[in-house]
């Protein structure tokens, strides 16, 4: 055996804490160790293996498990653009290794995905339990069982299990951090082997997310620093370029991602969310990651929800947490220096931009550099490996420290200390895998067959265009289960695309593609979608009916089939099973079953008379479009012949090869609106203002600018709202916390307009809440004015006290609850402004849309908003100019967010005088109007089942009861309060059961109804279908009233309550009143409206006849019906407009377009082509070779013409066309194209320039491995090891760091709070040993805290209340606070380090080492000491230790 001599502590340096190294006996301990490797190793991989056992789930990336062969391949390119545009993928590069090399592995001996994807889940969690023990090991960390649980406990810290289940590289770095720091402690390596063996290990970090890397490796580079002399110079040295050679291969890639690559950062999670969980108790208990806090509906991280809001997970981490800070406040702690260094720097990271109780002063500001210069560690849980690293090595301290003095006095309790502190910790940290929570949900044997056959056609029949997969999903949920990457991501070999949730692409395309979601949502007529899509390169049109409908902003897939039909689609392929919203029993009947479309899981659709547009194209340069408005404003002119054929570029783009575009196209897109990119949809707010702001109690960004994606910087060119009868109208919040709801802005309260509102959108309670208008001049304000309250319902509180604030005061009334019009106090006078705030309401809950009012009358006050279109246009010279005037209408209700309510009013300017035409198209309004134009035209379709509701919710005009009986399951009713709805028919009929189909998206489908009548009643279930059951019932009317509805929430963190959605039904079937039902109407039957009765439009004040025609079908359909003036033309002088056209029934206007100029129309030779087929390109366009990094074209003679490619555009592609080098622009607002002058044909050739940097790369990140294993491995042996050499030792932590800069640090994550730094450094002079209880005991008063939190109701998540509740800050910085305080003892006395060191043995000496000693433990082997206070590090390691490590 090895041994030592140890000679007495100096009495003039008490307590120095023991760096030395742990000697590793040989034998007996050494084999216990690696049975405990394998038995936690065996313990983890069934913790995987019991959840969904033979089936896989999302981990990481889903190609990386399924297809790693190919997806390895895929990176040899840097330019990818099978699946969407065209771009830089994300650090793709940084799975080539570990995770690729282990999936190839285990594909080639045949290992089933799901069972390799749990095995390296479990050898993840075991590296870090192996890691830290090692480490602990080396540093000489407590005992050998307290070392075990500490090492368990680390590889089990929160921080790792959150996420370890579902992106298992956000956990590697952390796992390997110990490993990549063991090599460094070395004594007997030289600093460049050791350097270069830590530097070989950091590749299995993975490159994956390099802010997690960097993270990890911060507690390594803070090890280093807190290192002294020699060894501190000649480590860093060598370490430091090992580094470097070790991660070049992802960070070339990398930085060519920031230079070329989309920054997509600006429109993920913001720094507010990622530090709003983020606090004290969080942090130090591992919990602070955001996305453990994720609930829609159900959590998105089982893990990490159970870690968030369990109570014994809440216990047992802080309790773990607790003892970690005990044995962190130790002055014995071996390596305290470091540990602490590490502790102050994570915590003044993570807790500087938190802002809730008691957090940083700077917050905001920190904040802001979050989501600045700092974006790419705006995720600042990356950060917690490092204090998890350093809490479990205290515990492991403290628990063996009691051990050992457990044991000095005789107590036969010894042994059993180690497992009793495991017993109370562990449980709580390993909940997670003993509930079989730790993976992501939403297993699945293996991708379907439908999707590999889709993916098949779509080589076979589409190989050279791209296809379109639609509706847009936020998280990749199936009702077959969860792969969140879309499948055709592993199985497609021809392109496709989609509109991401993430915006990887440009942000011209990713409007674009907003702007086609919109319309494939709207379950209508969409003219001119094919032609707008061929101008993107897409073709066919892949829809996914597999989607779970029960996702939050679900699109039923009837909607988007009815949408592609109506707009010129044919279906062409189907694969999978047939669904429906909901699974329909076996013993369904027929009639019954029939209600729901059933579509197969996979359809795909194709344009008919529309050719491929192909690969790339070229477009006569001569007929270049200017388009103002963005790319959507293409969509409503994409159908128009005037259009077709033409290149456009961006109104402010280059147009290299003409002076003046032909046309002029100026539309109302692009709008000034704040957008929640957290949102696939009901996420973009009204149209503000220049110069407006969000409002001051907005959720996102409050008071801060809109936040938008844009092609182009410059409000000008920008639609903007103007208000006419006021200044302002701004409010507190309004429409939804979570979701925009721009039908309830604020000017809608001062409209004069019953059928708008305003609504509140607060997060918590609506009390203080207001709405002010801002006046053109002083007014005269009444004693009294006029309001109408909103009437409270299912989805809003209601007012019952409101205070009207005005210059001269304020005066406060009540109000009924029941929504009348009612008259209120207000101080009568003069003033430029007056402020309506809620004062009291009843039924406030965090529901879909707050309370508010329909009107607020002042006198001679009317607010009107009208849309200024973009001003970059308005002196165009070019020949022809067409005015292009849009809105979006939803005629079924299912998309409850309306862009504007009421009349469409839009504004624009002329250059110049002239005669313009104009022509409109509109839209059925549901409503009594369009009942009394039906049956005139067309009785037949007189309604015989009538539906009425005792309440409906207000979330749109179009949101009705007589939706329920329309046969139509794109139309819908949104209950109120009372969801009650009234059938009535003509006759008497048996009934026993009817089918309650429902709305999806955001809203509930009933669960539970009651049936009453004036002949029986009934209290029934309603299964998942909708379908219900009861004993038959002979009447002519039946009221049902939704008594229980599906659990279908959103969290409101902000409220710590769960928002319910809804009620809400597409239908009410009856199969027995099948024959009352309305007859579909004839295709062919049309219908025409005379002058004088087609829908209201003025221009500037001036009202003009009109005329409308269609068929009857597209009034029942809500489909588009011409609109016309009477007159012939418009005359329209230079200067500034006014277009105000009708909303109300029976047809509200929905487009309007002015033309002027000859070059306004049909451009020659492209008429009746779409946009983007081959028969509209003006050169002849042939490609030879399309994929990767180069590329080559051939081009025919002909006309200087653009060669448009369909991928985003990149300032790293380069062109030339037979060597000559072609100038490149941005076509359609997002496309690449090059300019190919006018002459003869030639070979183009397009080159990525950054691709040779890339390549270059990956042979440098080889040849950076090749080197360092020649450090590590040539003449290892050469070199003075540092432990030889190196007199100086590693100094215990100074006042600097351990009051100084603490102290620093606390104001910075506290303010104030920081005073308990220095009154803790008076207990740390006079009174040491009161350090470790205060730690212990504060920190489990945080813990215990955050339990009464969770236990009082709801998860304890919400602002101000458990963890986050100023108590539980409080003692988390407290405890935070004694554990790391540090201010030399008073050495007269030398009473608290005398203590300290008795807990090691009663003579105040280490114990002997040996089997002498029960339990055997090996004690940390103290260094002789040297001149200066000092420790020599003489000797060597044990036999065979140091080649064991």
């Amino acid at each position: 055996m090895t041994s030592t001599l140890s000679p007495p502590q100096s009495p003039t340096d008490p307590g120095r804490p023991r760096p030395a190294r742990t000697p590793v006996p040989p034998g007996r301990p050494e084999r216990r160790s690696r049975r405990w490797l394998l038995g936690f190793w065996g313990v983890v991989l069934v913790g995987f293996l019991v959840p969904s056992p033979g089936r896989m789930t999302f981990e990481t990336k889903l190609g990386v498990v399924t297809d790693p062969w190919r997806f390895l391949g895929d990176l040899g390119e840097l330019w990818h653009d099978r699946a969407g545009f065209g771009g830089i993928a994300d650090q793709y590069v940084g799975y080539a290794f570990p995770m690729l090399p282990y999936h190839a592995l285990t594909d080639l001996l045949g290992l089933p995905v799901w069972m390799a994807e749990r095995l390296w889940l479990s050898l993840v969690v075991t590296a870090a339990f192996w890691g830290a023990l090692r480490l602990a090991e080396r540093f000489g960390v407590g005992t050998s069982r307290s070392r075990l649980l500490g090492a368990a406990c680390y590889a089990l810290w929160p921080t790792f299990t959150i996420v370890v289940g579902s992106t298992s590289a956000a956990a590697l770095p952390g796992a390997m951090l110990p490993w990549v720091l063991l090599p460094l402690t070395s004594t007997t390596a030289s600093p460049r082997v050791a350097a270069a063996r830590s530097a070989l290990l950091i590749p299995f970090m993975g490159g994956v997310n390099a802010a997690s890397t960097l993270a990890s490796l911060l507690p390594v580079g803070l090890y280093l620093l807190s290192r002294t002399g020699r060894r501190r110079r000649a480590l860093i040295a060598w370490w430091t370029p090992g580094v470097l050679l070790a991660t070049v291969w992802w960070v070339v890639p990398l930085l060519l991602l920031g230079g070329y690559g989309e920054d997509f950062m600006p429109y993920v999670e913001q720094a507010e969310t990622t530090t709003g969980t983020m606090a004290a108790t969080e942090m130090l208990r591992g919990a602070g990651n955001w996305t453990a806090y994720l609930f829609y509906g159900e959590p998105w991280l089982p893990a990490g929800w159970t870690m968030a809001t369990g109570v014994l997970t809440i216990a047992g981490s802080a309790l773990a947490a607790a003892l970690g800070l005990a044995g962190l406040a130790r002055r014995d702690l071996p390596e305290r220096r470091w540990l602490v260094l590490t502790a102050v720097v994570v915590a003044a990271v993570t807790l500087a931009g938190y802002a809730g109780a008691l957090g940083g002063p700077f917050a905001p500001t920190v904040q802001g550099w979050l989501d600045g210069w700092l974006r790419p560690f705006r995720n600042i849980y990356k950060f917690q490996p490092g204090l998890a690293l350093t809490l479990a090595f205290g515990l492991a301290h403290l628990v063996g420290v009691a051990a050992r003095r457990a044991g000095s006095r005789g107590l036969p309790a010894r042994r059993l200390l180690p497992g009793l502190a495991a017993l109370l910790v562990l449980p709580g940290l390993a909940l997670p895998f003993l509930r079989a929570d730790v993976l992501q949900p939403g297993a699945f044997e293996k991708l379907p067959r439908h999707w590999q056959q889709t993916a098949d056609w779509l080589e076979e029949h589409a190989p050279e265009s791209r296809a379109y997969v639609t509706p847009a999903t936020a998280h990749g949920i199936h009702t077959w289960g969860s792969p969140i990457d879309d499948p055709l991501h592993v199985l497609a070999e021809s392109p496709w695309a989609q509109r991401d949730f993430v915006p990887f692409g440009t942000p011209g395309n990713r409007r674009g593609l907003d702007a086609v979601e919109r319309a494939m949502a709207s379950g209508t007529e969409v003219p001119g979608l094919s032609a707008y899509l061929a101008r993107a390169g897409l073709h066919h049109v892949v829809v996914r009916n597999d989607l779970d409908p029960d996702q939050v902003g679900y699109v039923p897939p009837q909607t988007v089939e009815r949408t592609l039909q109506s707009s010129g689609y044919e279906r062409v392929a189907a694969f999978g099973p047939k669904v429906t919203a909901g699974r329909i029993a076996a013993d369904t009947p027929l009639d019954v079953a029939a209600l729901y479309p059933r579509p197969q899981a996979v359809e795909i659709y194709r344009p008919t008379g529309v050719e491929s547009p192909g690969r790339v194209t070229a477009r006569a340069v001569s007929e270049t479009a200017s388009v103002s408005g963005g790319p959507e404003s293409l969509l409503p002119l994409a159908g128009d012949p005037r259009l077709a054929g033409r290149p456009a570029v961006l109104t402010g783009d280059a147009h290299p090869g003409l002076d003046e575009p032909a046309l002029q196209v100026r539309g109302d897109g692009l709008r000034l609106a704040d957008t929640r990119f957290g949102l696939l949809n009901h996420n973009t707010s009204a149209v503000y203002t220049p110069g407006q702001r969000n409002p001051p109690d907005a959720v996102q960004d409050a008071g801060e600018p809109p936040k938008q994606i844009l092609p182009v910087e410059g409000v000008r060119h920008q639609t903007t709202a103007a208000l006419r009868g006021a200044e302002s109208v701004t409010a507190s919040s309004s429409g939804n916390w979570l979701f925009h709801l721009p039908q309830f802005e604020p000017v809608h309260a001062f409209d004069g307009d019953p059928d708008t509102a305003w609504a509140e959108g607060s997060a918590a309670e609506p009390v203080g809440q207001w709405v002010q208008v801002d006046f053109d001049g002083t007014t005269d304000v009444p004693p009294g004015l006029e309001v109408t309250p909103l009437p409270g319902d299912q989805v809003r509180a209601t007012p019952t006290r409101i205070r009207v604030t005005t210059e001269q005061g304020s005066e406060e009334s009540p109000l009924r609850p029941d929504g009348s019009t009612q008259r209120v106090r207000a101080p009568a006078g003069p003033s430029d402004w007056l402020r309506v705030t809620l004062a009291a309401t009843e039924s406030a809950s965090p529901g879909l849309t707050g309370a508010g009012f329909a009107e607020i009358a002042v006198p001679d006050v009317r607010v009107e908003k009208l849309l200024r279109l973009p001003r970059d246009a308005s002196d165009t010279a070019a020949a022809g100019e067409i005015v292009s005037l849009h809105r979006a209408f939803d005629s079924g209700g299912l998309l409850p967010v309306a862009e504007e309510g009421g009349a469409m009013n839009r504004r624009f300017a002329t250059g110049t005088a002239g005669d313009w035409r104009m022509t409109a198209t509109a839209r059925a309004v549901p409503g009594d109007a369009l009942d009394a134009l039906l049956a005139r035209v067309a009785p037949e379709q007189r309604v015989r089942i009538t539906a009425t509701a005792e309440s409906t919710s207000r979330l749109g005009a179009t949101v009705g009861p007589r939706s329920l009986v329309d046969g139509d399951l794109t139309t819908a009713w949104i209950a109120g309060d009372d969801p009650t709805v009234r059938l009535r028919w003509e006759k008497k009929t048996e009934i026993d059961r009817l089918v309650l189909a429902g709305a999806g998206g955001i809203t509930s489908r009933p669960t539970e109804v009651r049936i009453s009548s004036p002949d029986g009643a009934a209290t029934v279930g309603v299964d998942e279908n909708g379908w219900v059951r009861f004993d038959p019932i002979t009447t002519d009317a039946l009221d049902l009233t939704v008594t229980a509805t599906e659990d279908k929430t959103v969290h409101n963190p902000f409220a710590d309550r769960h928002l319910q959605l809804p009620v809400g039904l597409t239908e009410v079937h009856v199969p027995a009143l099948e024959e009352l039902r309305t007859p579909p109407p004839d295709p062919d039957e049309r219908f025409s409206l005379p002058c004088g009765d087609g829908p209201r439009l003025e221009v500037d004040g001036t009202r003009y006849r009109t005329k409308a025609s269609g068929t009857v079908a597209d009034l029942v359909r809500g489909r588009e019906v011409d609109v016309e003036l009477c007159a012939d033309g418009l005359a329209l002088q230079q200067g500034r407009h006014t277009v105000r056209a009708g909303g109300d029934g029976p047809l509200a206007v929905t487009g309007v377009a002015l033309a002027r100029g000859t070059a306004a129309d049909v451009p020659g030779g492209s008429a009746g082509g779409a946009g983007g087929s081959s028969e509209t390109a003006v050169r002849e366009v042939t490609v030879e070779d399309w994929s990767g990094d180069s590329r080559t074209v051939r081009v025919g003679d002909g006309a200087a013409a653009y060669l448009q490619t369909f991928q985003n555009v990149n300032e790293g592609w380069r062109a030339t066309l037979n060597g000559e080098e072609l100038t490149p622009l941005r076509l359609d607002g997002w496309q690449q194209g090059f300019l190919v002058p006018e002459g003869g044909n030639g070979l183009i050739t397009l080159e990525y320039e950054p691709a040779p940097w890339y390549t270059a790369s990956l042979f440098a990140g080889g040849a950076g491995i090749a080197v360092l294993l020649g450090l590590a491995l040539f003449r290892r042996r050469a070199g003075e090891p540092l432990g030889e050499d190196d007199p100086a030792a590693v100094p215990r932590p100074s006042w600097v760091l351990g009051t100084l800069v603490l102290t620093s640090v606390m104001v910075l994550v506290s303010g104030p709070y920081a005073l308990v730094v220095p009154a803790l450094a008076l207990v740390a002079r006079f009174r040491t040993r009161l350090l470790v209880p205060l730690a212990l005991v504060a920190m489990a008063g945080a813990g215990v805290a955050a339990v009464v939190g969770v236990l009082g109701g709801g998860p304890g998540i919400g602002d101000g209340e458990g963890a986050f509740g100023t108590v539980a800050q409080a003692l988390a910085l407290l405890a935070l606070s004694a554990a790391l305080v540090t201010l030399p003892a008073r050495h007269e006395s030398g009473d608290v380090d005398r203590r300290e060191r008795s807990d090691a043995a009663p003579d105040g000496t280490p114990p002997p080492p040996g089997p002498g000693r029960p339990g055997g433990d090996p004690p940390t082997r103290p260094m002789p000491t040297v001149p200066g206070g000092g420790f020599a590090r003489g000797g060597g390691p044990a036999p065979g230790g140091e080649a064991r490590r």
